[in-house]
């Protein structure tokens, strides 16, 4: 045990169990324009198009956008991206979507917008066709959508979340398909999801991610979706940033000696491991990890895939935990333990 102190509520105290606040770090999946593709899996008519991601372009098409790494969007995320289009000759449009299907999903084309029958989802759609079956209440709409199954599956009336709102009823009406550049901000934060279009906050609703998507380790596929049927448009991505909100790790340990802290997520099932230097200072590595809760003990191992070796054995009856860490491609070989852990205090900072 080495014992550290932090202040909580005005009073010094000694504790194993900390909530660390999540920071905002930007995420892998951040293009300041698509004239590289890489870390994209692009599916069906979505290509590059000089510096921007293409959607579409012609009848009867659908594409996908998907990166290829799976982002941390448990704890709130903050998507900005610019799009344009063209060509309008009378729709369908596109969605912003997260996605724990798989980096090659596609749905339907034309109304459907590639989204539906992409189960374990959630998407902002951008609708430039009027299907009045389906609840729409414009050509020019903006809505929140779950994952619906076959045909129909963008249907407001069955999967809509909250209602769709029309573009040219805002107080500055917005046209999609007008081939200006707009800009779309997506934020979500533990339930709640907004999207602000061109600097008017258009959509916000009480929305929980979890409720939706089955989150891996806190984790989903983010991209896009696009098609057309007998109408169709030419839809840019032109720009696209995320930042997401690291794990909120919550269980905390520190070497007796010095060497290394550990932080546990345990909501999600993530880890952070901390190697120290002489100095004080040290590097971090971040992963997913397994969870075990037993008589007396709980047991946490790096989940396979991740590329790392983490396993903890925390005894919470006795206070005690041991741990080793392994990482080959930085030659890192670390262990860690704690023989007193109602005492610990670490800080878990480092980028998801």
């Amino acid at each position: 045990m080495r014992s550290l102190r932090v202040l909580v509520a005005g009073v010094s105290v000694g504790l194993a169990f900390i909530l660390f606040s999540p920071l905002a770090v930007k995420a892998q999946c951040s293009f300041v324009d698509f004239s590289s593709v890489s870390g994209l899996s692009l599916v069906g008519s979505a290509h590059q198009s000089g510096n921007v991601l293409r959607l579409t372009d012609g009848y009867g098409q659908g594409g996908a956008a998907w990166c290829t790494s799976k982002t941390f969007v448990g704890n709130g995320f903050s998507v900005n991206f610019q799009f344009r289009i063209t060509g309008y000759m009378g729709g369908d449009g596109f969605t912003f979507a997260i996605q724990n299907s798989s980096p090659t999903a596609l749905g339907f084309n034309g109304g459907d917008l590639g989204f539906s029958d992409i189960p374990n989802g959630i998407a902002v759609e951008f609708d430039t066709y009027f299907n009045g079956d389906q609840c729409d209440v414009s050509q020019d709409e903006v809505g929140f959508l779950k994952s619906g199954s076959g045909n129909g599956g963008t249907d407001h009336c069955t999967n809509g979340i909250g209602s769709p709102v029309d573009l040219s009823s805002l107080g500055t009406p917005i046209t999609l398909y007008d081939g200006n550049l707009h800009t779309a901000t997506v934020t979500y934060f533990p339930g709640s999801l907004t999207l602000v279009l061109d600097g008017q906050t258009v959509l916000s609703q009480a929305v929980t991610l979890d409720n939706y998507v089955a989150l891996d380790h806190g984790r989903a596929w983010l991209g896009f979706t696009g098609a057309t049927g007998a109408a169709w448009e030419t839809a840019d991505i032109v720009s696209w940033s995320v930042e997401a909100n690291q794990p909120a790790y919550n269980l905390g340990f520190m070497d007796d000696y010095g060497r290394s802290a550990l932080c546990l997520d345990t909501h999600y099932g993530n880890f952070q491991w901390t190697v120290y230097k002489g100095n004080g200072t040290g590097n971090s590595y971040q992963g997913p990890a397994d969870l075990t809760t037993g008589s007396g003990y709980q047991r946490a191992v790096a989940s396979p895939g991740s590329g790392m070796g983490m396993y903890l054995i925390y005894y919470t009856t006795a206070h005690r935990a041991a741990a080793t860490f392994t990482f080959r491609p930085d030659a890192v070989s670390s262990a860690l333990y704690d023989q007193d852990t109602t005492n610990d205090e670490t800080s878990c900072g480092g980028q998801e």
